[in-house]
This record gives structure tokens, sequence and C-alpha cells, in this order.
């Protein structure tokens, strides 16, 4: 959805079903799919979700993370890992390593332009206004009404009787 925050050593980022994301680098290609189980523990007539990370290189599993949940603020669900099920060391490791730092960096750069580049359409509009005078005036904010401009409560009611003696 944001591809200006995807870092270029990614080639290909698609999400492939819920939970499941490809991302191909110059390396290898990843899927990365987080699964969801509910049980009910009828002892305390409870649900409980637990998870599961997987991780594919290249279409072989590499690694397996058990995780359970717990509820965050905001009623959010955080998961926190719990076990290892399965891991492989590869050269996958020391790339997505790389690429975790490498998008970091990069998200930080992106969102300093994107700063940057407010405060220079700031800059700008600050420049306008004051060659064309309205550099000194406070900003009116929308939707309010100067006093001057403003019609007293009497005389309305004045206008209001004068269109409904009108329209009677």
């Amino acid at each position: 959805m944001c591809p200006q925050y995807i870092h270029p050593d990614v080639k290909v980022a698609s999400e492939l079903g819920y939970h499941t994301t490809r991302l191909r680098t110059a390396e290898a290609e990843y899927v990365f799919k987080f699964t969801v189980k509910s049980t009910l523990i009828e002892e305390i007539a409870e649900d409980i979700k637990t998870g599961e990370l997987e991780i594919r290189c290249n279409n072989a599993a590499v690694l397996k993370i058990g995780a359970s949940s717990a509820d965050g603020d905001l009623g959010r669900v955080e998961w926190a890992a719990r076990s290892v099920e399965l891991f492989v060391d590869g050269d996958w490791v020391d790339d997505l390593l790389h690429l975790a730092r490498a998008q970091k960096n990069h998200e930080h750069q992106q969102l300093k332009m994107e700063e940057k580049q407010r405060q220079k359409h700031a800059d700008e509009l600050a420049d306008l206004r004051e060659r064309m005078g309205f550099a000194h005036q406070p900003a009116k904010s929308p939707g309010k009404i100067s006093p001057a401009s403003s019609v007293t409560e009497a005389s309305g009611r004045q206008r209001w009787r004068f269109w409904k003696s009108r329209d009677a």
C-alpha cells in the first residue's frame, strides 16, 4: 500500500492470503505465515488463542515459533513468542537481519524526507502570505465568524418573524 516505505532490496512484496506475505530479495524468496488457533478450555470456560509464525525460505521451512496472546492496550491483541519449534541455520538469517536493519533506516529516511517536504510547503505558504500582506494578521479558524459581521440574536429573531409573517 505504501511502496515508498519498502526498501529497494525487496524486489517483490505481496500478500498471498490472510496473514501470509511473500517477500523476494536478490538472495531468496520468503513466505511469512502466521496462523491463529483458538482452543476452548472447559475448566475455565475460556477460549485460549495461540499462534504460530512460520518462515519459509525458497519453499523450505526454516523457522517456526509458537506464540501466545494477551489483551493489550486499546483492546489490541499482543503476541509473545513462547517456543521455537523449528530453526534451520543458513544464509537466510543474515539476509533477513540485514534487510530488517536496512528497512528500518529506509523508513526513517522516508519520514525525514516527508517532514522536510511538509516544512517546505509551510514555508512557501508563509512566504506567500507575507508577499500578499497577510503575514501580520492572525489566521482565522474555519467556521468562525468575526463578531463585527455576525448578526445579533434580536435581529435574527426579527428576520425570522419577517419571513414567518410573510409566508402566512
